[in-house]
């Protein structure tokens, strides 16, 4: 059945190289009644084939394609991590298609020498193959420690730690740092136009931490954004706090 053109669109981007299926814990169901959710895996993934790098421009391009095919009004970009970024470049690309942005602890667009230290980290985290998986396992299931998660937690962390996804978390690295200078400067020069924004940034770092300082330049780079520091909250935020994510692209519904 063909979504239904009059309902708001919620359009999901996951972190990193990872489907989209299952990455955001509970939220279908809490926007069921209010908007459509449109979902699309990154150009490439889960082939043996397709090695092509990931760029942004080409990530934003795949998502206005998969926009367009459903119709509608323009959607509310979520995304979390990389995927923050991905929903960045689409704002500055297509602005006609995003009426919102939520972005969930967005990797840090500046200084620059921040995208040059990501972009090595994953190609390393690639080149490691099975250790570099249980590393960033390890470090998932640290940052989600002591919490009693829902089925859909629990898959939400499978989706996040597959082997699979983070192996190809590499493809991101040959152009991640000129991508996304290239992205910081247009929202610098105010090529993203005054749209209704909430970055949120992890709790648990450091008010004083370079990638809060980068949260806080991005929200002042933006007119009409804002920024939440959730407590308690690590950078896989999206599966610790499923109910705050679905408050807040709720409360930008309505704003939209």
């Amino acid at each position: 059945m063909a979504p239904d053109a009059r309902r708001r669109r919620v359009l999901l981007i996951p972190g990193g190289a990872s489907t989209v299926r299952g990455y955001f814990p509970d939220l279908h169901g809490a926007l069921a009644a209010h908007a459509t959710v449109i979902e699309s895996d990154p150009p490439g993934i889960g082939t043996s084939t397709d090695r092509r790098p990931l760029r942004l421009a080409g990530y934003s391009h795949s998502l206005a394609e998969a926009i367009r095919r459903q119709g509608g009004d323009p959607v509310l970009a979520v995304g979390h991590s990389l995927g923050g970024l991905v929903a960045l470049q689409l704002a500055v690309d297509e602005p006609g298609l995003v009426a919102a942005l939520l972005l969930l602890d967005p990797t840090p667009l500046t200084p620059s020498a921040a995208l040059r230290t990501m972009a090595p980290f994953l190609k390393v985290l690639g080149w490691l193959g099975p250790l570099g998986q249980r590393m960033w396992a390890v470090q998932a299931r640290r940052d989600l420690r002591g919490i009693a998660m829902s089925v859909e937690q629990q898959r939400a962390l499978t989706v996040y730690t597959d082997p699979r996804f983070l192996a190809e978390n590499a493809r991101w690295a040959r152009h991640l740092a000129h991508d996304g200078t290239a992205l910081a400067k247009d929202i610098a020069t105010g090529k993203l136009g005054a749209i209704p924004t909430i970055v949120v940034s992890a709790g648990q770092r450091s008010p004083r931490s370079p990638i809060r300082r980068a949260h806080e330049q991005l929200v002042a780079r933006i007119p009409g954004a804002q920024l939440e520091i959730w407590e308690g909250t690590t950078h896989p935020l999206h599966i610790q706090q499923p109910s705050k994510v679905a408050d807040a692209v709720l409360a930008l519904l309505e704003r939209t």
